[in-house]
């Protein structure tokens, strides 16, 4: 098997003996749901004292982000942004873009409270003490010169300076049609581009462009950005994550059998260079990350319990390639190392939060069978806390977030939001 520490570039350190030993070797696939069930921590009681259910009665609301003195949330719908107050459960405010909104995007508030961002190809800026439009910043795929493919994601450095931001990979431009000869030439070259997406930095105060950075695809191998961005605490690092996979051209000649490559790299905050990777972390692409508040350590999740058929270049049949059990995963950030591993679950993993202390994070995830949709896990033991069961269809949470002080989770939904009372 392939070690997790095969694509590092710089030394190990031991591990912090405040998590216990590790309790997770290098293997690609984590227990089967149907072979255990995920046990509860006997040293914590009374983890949940409360759920509310928060009526939208506007936009469907996608993301979420809670301001850093804990007082509101707010939710990104992609058409609006709407404040709520943590106390009164009332809508505070709501902002609207500009620009004309999309569905999906993102949402997150500075790390000083000055502003609040969100949006989808364009990420606007709010001054929170005015609540009036600071900016946009444009993205490569803004203002109908792309079609952007999905929903990007974006972070806030540490220092509240700059924002990064994933773009999604480019479709065709707007308008064009293969019914001429030339516009056929355009689209051929078009479909050959040689990138899925970019990665870039801005400064926020001009929304100038700091750095920016695509990825890398061939005639032989594919490299594809996923999941969210997260800079470490010490705003040296800029984390993304990626899956390369060989294409089929080149599967036909070598004959060699699909699988993904899945990796976390550390970016210089400055200028986006990779400065060291930790992979192969997930069968399949990491679809969630989060840090620790101390920096120490970073949560990895992924599309678990899905599958994948892949046709065999050399016999041409599909063969069930990928059956992806894996749990979510937590890694020593300086070492690379795989610490403990939290599962088994009960389907993919849509967003992962740190408590404000570090003793205990949220998951979610989309349980299809029970609806038990917000998992949260004990750090230092590895075991599951608690289920919380929502009535709503999993498919149609998209992200989950623990307040600041630590008091409460919120969870949006297509027509709520879940407030989630916390007492650890």
């Amino acid at each position: 098997m392939r070690s997790i520490r095969q694509s590092l570039t710089y030394a190990l350190i031991p591990i912090a003996a405040s998590l216990g030993c590790a309790t997770a070797s290098s293997k690609q696939t984590g227990n089967s749901p149907k072979d255990s069930q995920p046990t509860s921590s006997p040293n914590i009681h009374h983890f949940v004292t409360s759920k509310t259910v928060i009526p939208v009665d506007k936009a469907p609301m996608k993301k979420i982000a809670w301001s850093p003195d804990g007082k509101y949330f707010a939710v990104n719908s992609g058409l609006q942004v709407t404040l709520y107050d943590v106390g009164s459960h009332q809508v505070v405010r709501r902002l609207q873009y500009k620009h004309s909104g999309s569905s999906g995007g993102d949402i997150s508030f500075s790390p000083d409270g000055k502003y609040l961002a969100a949006g989808n190809g364009i990420i606007t800026l709010w001054d929170t003490t005015t609540w009036r439009f600071v900016r946009d910043i444009d993205g490569p795929y803004a203002r109908g010169k792309f079609i952007s493919e999905g929903a990007e994601t974006f972070s806030f450095s540490p220092d509240s300076k700059a924002i990064a931001v994933h773009y999604e990979s480019v479709l065709i431009p707007e308008n064009l049609r293969a019914d001429t000869a030339e516009q056929q030439e355009a689209l051929s070259k078009l479909s050959g581009v040689s990138f899925s997406g970019f990665i870039n930095a801005y400064d926020i105060n001009t929304a100038t462009q700091i750095f920016s950075v695509k990825i890398e695809s061939t005639y032989e191998s594919a490299s594809i950005f996923t999941a969210n961005l997260i800079y470490t605490p010490d705003g040296k690092y800029l984390v993304s994550a990626r899956k390369d996979f060989a294409t089929s051209p080149r599967r036909k000649l070598t004959g060699e059998p699909f699988r993904y490559l899945t990796y976390m790299d550390f970016r210089d905050a400055r200028t986006g260079k990779i400065m060291r990777s930790i992979g192969p972390v997930h069968v399949m692409g990491i679809t969630a990350m989060a840090v620790s508040p101390d920096g120490r350590f970073i949560l990895t999740g992924t599309k678990t319990l899905s599958s994948e058929n892949h046709r065999n270049e050399q016999t041409g049949k599909w063969d069930p390639i990928i059956d992806n059990r894996d749990p979510i995963r937590l890694w020593d950030v300086a070492s690379g190392q795989l610490v403990k591993e939290f599962g088994p679950l009960r389907g993919a993993v849509v967003a992962l939060s740190f408590s404000p202390g570090g003793q205990y994070f949220a998951s979610c995830q989309t349980d299809i069978e029970n609806r038990e949709t917000l998992w949260f896990w004990d750090v230092k033991n590895g075991q599951l806390i608690e289920r919380v069961k929502t009535p709503n269809s999993p498919s149609e949470f998209f992200g989950c977030a623990v307040s600041p002080d630590g008091r409460f989770a919120a969870m949006p939904v297509t027509d709520r939001i879940y407030l989630i009372g916390i007492q650890p």
